[in-house]
């Protein structure tokens, strides 16, 4: 299997893919027209010259021939292209005059600041989540990352789905419902269109958590069930949880400085020396090529010397290089 950038020629096999994706995965829209545009923007993104990092927005595929079996993406530049809310969760003391005050959580709506990447889109098929392939989509985008930092922000976040129990968030049910009367299915496929209308739909004014009911309050800053190992790997990568959740589910928003992400900052490139149809070390990375024709899989390395490798056929073909090209690697 091979990471690479999708294509609309993949497009069936891509609704498939996100059609099995239950309620809350932002970036991964199930209408077809809306997820085409997605398609041809990220085909854009990919073809297109950048100096700096702007409203490019880049989507990547993990593929075993013609089918899709997940997907993972990269925002370039949120705030000004890309209007992101968010509710900022900070403790105040209220009731001051009695003898013990409360401690009270308040959720102010804000637009984000701009001028941070956005990691999104991040989803496996269920019967592909061991053997390491989560892990695969999410970090191959990172080396990306590492390759090309003049497309990318000083700052990277990523917006984890929140807590829900089947269809039913507590959070939107407990909060946004009350302000908007429509159904989280309903309010996600809006999303798939446009942020911008989610500043329509946040309140005025900040909201007391305790004011909402208990599932809600519960649900504040809690990942989803399937997005717990995502931010394990997230955390690995030296991002750190934010006062931020989303408006929408209440998941949690992390950060990280771009250049001191894990993957960023340790992974190497070499060059191809030698390619081999013989058995190589056991020892697994996460290999890249280096070009915007971006491809990535699992294998393995033989250093000739410090700069230097030998890879194998296989990884030759599925990284689409050959002899002196670069590639880049980290440990997998």
């Amino acid at each position: 299997m091979i990471v690479r950038p999708v294509s609309i020629k993949d497009l069936d096999a891509t609704e498939r893919c996100a059609n099995a994706a239950s309620a809350g995965i932002i970036n991964l829209p199930k209408q077809r027209d809306i997820l085409e545009q997605h398609i041809r923007d990220s085909e854009k993104a990919f073809a297109k010259t950048v100096h700096a990092p702007g409203d490019e927005d880049y989507l990547f595929v993990l593929s075993a021939g013609p089918e899709i079996m997940g997907t993972s993406g990269i925002y370039a530049n949120i705030g000004e292209t890309h209007p992101f809310f968010v509710y900022h969760v900070e403790s105040t003391e209220f009731a001051s005059f009695l003898p013990n005050p409360s401690d009270l959580r308040l959720l102010t709506p804000m637009r984000y600041p701009a001028d941070s990447s956005e990691l999104c889109a991040l989803y496996l098929l269920p019967q592909l989540r061991s053997g390491g392939y989560g892990k695969l989509l999410s970090l191959t985008r990172l080396l990306f990352m590492a390759s090309f930092p003049e497309r990318f922000a000083d700052t990277t976040i990523a917006n984890l789905r929140g807590w829900m129990d089947q269809q039913y968030s507590p959070f939107w049910e407990g909060l946004g419902k009350r302000l908007a009367p429509i159904e989280f299915d309903d309010i996600m496929n809006r999303r798939a269109v446009s942020e911008q209308f989610v500043s329509d739909i946040l309140p005025r004014y900040p909201v007391y958590a305790a004011l909402l009911p208990s599932d809600a309050q519960q649900a504040i800053g809690q990942p989803h069930v399937n997005a717990k190992p995502a931010m394990q790997i997230l955390f690995q990568q030296g991002f750190t949880a934010t006062k931020d959740i989303d408006p929408i589910d209440g998941g949690p928003i992390l950060t990280a400085v771009t250049q001191q992400i894990t993957t960023i900052a340790q992974s190497n490139t070499a060059t191809v020396k030698d390619i081999t149809k013989t058995l190589l070390s056991t020892e697994r990375y996460i290999i890249s090529n280096s070009r915007l024709d971006f491809r990535a899989h699992y294998g393995s390395l033989q250093f000739t010397k410090e700069d230097e490798v030998t890879i194998s056929a296989e990884t030759a073909t599925a990284l689409n290089v050959t002899l002196m090209d670069t590639i880049r690697y980290i440990r997998g």
